[in-house]
């Protein structure tokens, strides 16, 4: 059988403001990109170019503990983020349950994101619908680990993936029954 070979892109990313709206090339998913020259920063989810991504970090706002949590950081003169309780912060919301694994087999579920902490062998879900998701993390310490594909095509091909990166985060979305589920 012939597996898929993935490698991800993790990383920072340095430019002035101008150098990097001039962009016209999608950047990687979670890839942060650091205006130098203004000290804000966006991080790319490998569909959007860099002018239509929305600001991660404004130094001109600040977050204080207790509001709502689309304010912004303020970085201190030390160059770091303050430590903010997230237990005071209200008006989060995730469209993803977040998954530790820690067992070698796990069958996956729409809209879930699984960040994998041993040798593991993923399972898509069975039936997909278009638009269905699932975000996944290699955390294991190991270069290599299997999504299964459950009888889906995974980009077009009727193969199971073998993710192949130490440190690979992506995000997999089911389009229809001729393509599967694709890699943003």
């Amino acid at each position: 059988m012939t597996t898929n070979v993935i490698t991800g892109v993790m990383g920072l990313s340095l430019g002035t403001a101008a150098v990097w709206q001039a962009g016209t090339k999608i950047i990687p998913v979670g890839v942060v990109c650091w205006e130098t020259d203004t000290n804000k920063a966006k991080i790319a989810d490998g569909v959007n170019l860099y002018s239509q991504l929305p600001y991660f970090i404004n130094t001109a706002a600040a977050l204080a503990a207790g509001t709502a949590a689309n304010n912004l950081l303020q970085i201190g003169s030390d160059g770091k983020l303050p430590v903010i309780d997230g237990s005071k912060l209200t008006g989060i919301a995730s469209a993803f349950n977040l998954n530790i694994i820690t067992t070698p087999t796990t069958t996956a579920a729409k809209n879930n994101f699984y960040v994998i902490k041993v040798a593991n062998a993923l399972t898509l879900p069975q039936a997909p619908s278009p638009g269905d998701a699932i975000e996944y993390a290699n955390r294991s310490g190991l270069t290599t680990n299997t999504i299964l594909r459950n009888g889906s095509l995974i980009e077009g091909l009727a193969e199971d993936m073998t993710v192949n990166g130490l440190l690979d985060s992506f995000k997999l979305t089911y389009i229809d029954a001729t393509l599967g589920w694709i890699m943003r």
